[in-house]
């Protein structure tokens, strides 16, 4: 392993020198010499590109010369999303969201939910925690109704086999006129729902749930005037969904206060954050530090409507998971 670490830093213009190695229950230290040390920007971008090669978590410092690294040992230890299946009560409108630390499942009721931010840096295990959200939508409950933007076009579009009759409204948008079509129905729909209402005099719809599913929101605008007019409608979604049955769930790699507004978060009442660059990252999707400090992809804190928190971990759907609801839905 040190032979490849070297050989990663002299790919990169730096110097190396292998000083030694503890190995620990959990973990492996190596020891460097760093001879031309730069910068630390240079530094985490040559561990992030070990990191994604070896496929492990890897920690860096660097101290009076001496480049300290640790690899986590592989453990075979995945938590696999068909394993938790049985444990989810149906037809109660259970959202599973991933496992607990002493390995039960974690589960809340999408009223309880209401809208939910999603933030987390690139890799952090957001995609994933999407795929455990919709399959529980679909595998657990027969009445809630799905609306999904995901102008990547590479996650959420493996959900185009459900029909409408099989809950997916609408094909999954893909562009941002398709996004603000979407958007604008999603509106459009609550408005409905509160004329009617109104006319039966009810404080909450009966109606079937409906969830608004967006991925990597900050896609969805190019200039100030889209910004201005999709957090308008995003806003009013979440903020008056919930008592017609229609919720918004919002995943961004980008948490930043450009592109996720005051009001916006004011109005997603619950909040999962992935693993985060740095605090302010963490501060824009929790309010609060120590998303920051998360060090494994698919490790999470939640936040449920402000009123609770736990740390997750985010269960593994394979592409053939996803194939097999496939074939069931034909």
């Amino acid at each position: 392993m040190q032979e490849l670490i070297i050989k990663f830093f002299e790919n990169s213009n730096e110097k190396l020198e292998f000083l030694k190695t503890e190995k620990q229950i959990n973990n492996t230290l190596y020891y460097f010499n760093y001879v031309n040390y730069t910068s630390i920007n240079k530094l985490n971008l040559i561990i992030k590109s070990l990191s994604a090669f070896i496929n492990q978590d890897i920690k860096a410092s660097f101290e009076n010369g001496i480049l300290k690294i640790e690899i986590e040992s592989q453990t075979n230890n995945i938590l696999y999303f068909e394993n938790y299946i049985n444990k989810i009560p149906k037809n109660k409108n259970y959202i599973f969201l991933g496992v607990k630390n002493n390995n039960d499942p974690y589960f809340e009721k999408l009223e309880n939910i209401k809208s939910l931010l999603i933030g987390g840096s690139s890799g952090s295990g957001k995609s994933n925690l999407l795929h455990n959200i919709i399959l529980s939508m679909k595998l657990f409950n027969n009445n809630i109704n799905l609306l999904m933007i995901d102008l990547k076009g590479t996650e959420l579009t493996r959900y185009n086999f459900l029909t409408k009759e099989k809950g997916l409204l609408q094909p999954v948008a893909t562009n941002q006129k398709q996004a603000l079509l979407l958007i604008i129905m999603m509106y459009n729909l609550i408005k409905n729902r509160y004329k009617i209402m109104q006319k039966k005099k009810e404080r909450f719809s009966s109606d079937p749930a409906v969830v608004l599913i967006i991925d990597e929101y900050a896609q969805l605008f190019n200039t100030n005037k889209e910004k201005k007019i999709i957090n308008n409608y995003i806003s009013k979604i979440g903020a008056i969904g919930r008592a017609c049955n229609c919720y918004l769930i919002l995943a961004t790699q980008h948490p930043t206060n450009e592109n996720i507004s005051n009001t916006i978060r004011a109005n997603l009442q619950s909040k999962i954050a992935l693993k985060c660059d740095n605090v302010a990252q963490s501060r824009n999707i929790l309010n609060c530090t120590g998303a920051e400090k998360i060090s494994k992809a698919g490790d999470a804190i939640v936040h449920i409507d402000g009123k609770q928190k736990e740390y997750i971990k985010v269960s593994f759907v394979s592409d053939s998971l996803i194939d097999r609801v496939e074939q069931i839905n034909k």
